[in-house]
């Protein structure tokens, strides 16, 4: 299949889940050495929406549409004050496609979150 940019991002929200007799691990280890939990990508809505590195690509991508929005310039640190020449890459005002792009992002973030109504 054509990999997309969701079950891409998806991979990045693994959650703890505990290893009990019915979720049908069975890794051979056994209870009582130490291995009672394992890793898997979140598939609930919840467990997406509550990861923090969801939380903070939500983020990053809201302030980039706000500052895209208003400026089409990227948003800048306030406090970095060393790089002040005029060839500073932050002057650099982006096309209109990279708002597109922004607003496909927020889309699929949306989606795993299962806000479908936005």
């Amino acid at each position: 299949g054509v990999p997309s940019l969701g079950s891409d991002l998806a991979s990045l929200f693994l959650v703890e889940k505990p290893l009990t007799s019915s979720t049908g691990i069975d890794i051979g280890l056994g209870f009582g050495t130490g291995f009672d939990s394992y890793y898997t990508i979140a598939s609930d809505p919840c467990d997406v929406e509550a990861h923090p590195i969801y939380q903070c690509i939500s983020n990053l991508v809201d302030e980039y549409i706000d500052s895209l929005e208003q400026t089409s310039k990227f948003p800048t640190d306030d406090n970095d004050n060393e790089n002040d020449n005029e060839n500073d890459s932050d002057d650099v005002e982006e096309p209109p496609s990279t708002l597109l792009w922004t607003w496909y992002l927020r889309a699929v973030l949306y989606e795993l979150e299962g806000k479908y109504s936005n």
